[in-house]
């Protein structure tokens, strides 16, 4: 890969690319995760990351628990031939994106468009259907039969593997999502987090994904 594709996915990683001018920092923090979004595709062993809205590509390596990213890709229906669109959690690092976890995966492939500030999370399940939108600091929970329920949010935690919406008295609830597969067979869309969410006595289960 050539230096001005690697810059290409360096700075749809990070958000931003240094100046020509600007020199590595010795001490300077090692970068986080974050989500990358594009079409996966198998190459005999190899996994290969194409970026949306970018004509680079880079070799992808599994760097997750038992490569469990590469085998619920596989088990997703990833093979030669058969292309995916994936949200991973992952960083570059030595020409290589590392991914450490799933946000999600479809097997259309063609990219999806970015959520804005006021959508930075989203989740949804059946029986009874209901969907959750939450970001800039207010929530909607629409659910079968009722009447919209939206209410503030003070923060949203993320540690451990659980992301949490923290609100207050007024909107009496529990609203988290687990870092564990879950899958839409009938979308065809395979989710990174699993949602639970209690409120007025009601338990609703479903899947989430990351804006």
């Amino acid at each position: 890969m050539n230096q001005t594709k690697l810059l290409c996915v360096v700075g749809l990683l990070l958000g931003s690319v240094l100046p020509a001018s600007a020199q590595p920092v010795a001490d300077s923090a090692p970068a986080v995760d974050k989500i990358a979004k594009g079409l996966l595709m198998k190459h005999g062993e190899r996994l290969i990351f194409a970026p949306c809205r970018d004509r680079s590509y880079v070799n992808v390596e599994d760097v997750s628990a038992n490569a469990a990213v590469t085998a619920s890709l596989n088990e997703f229906g990833l093979g030669e031939g058969k292309n995916l669109y994936v949200e991973f959690m992952g960083k570059l690092d030595g020409g290589l994106l590392r991914v450490s976890a799933i946000n999600l995966a479809r097997r259309e492939a063609r990219c999806w468009q970015a959520g804005g500030p006021d959508e930075l999370w989203r989740a949804a399940g059946q029986q009874p259907g209901w969907t959750l939108v939450a970001g800039a600091g207010q929530l909607r929970l629409s659910r079968d039969g009722k009447a919209d329920l939206n209410a503030a949010y003070n923060e949203i935690r993320n540690a451990d593997g659980v992301a949490q919406i923290v609100t207050g008295d007024a909107a009496k609830g529990d609203w988290r999502f687990r870092r564990q597969s879950c899958v839409d067979q009938k979308a065809g869309i395979l989710f990174g987090w699993q949602a639970e969410v209690k409120v007025d006595g009601q338990l609703l289960r479903g899947c989430a994904w990351q804006r």
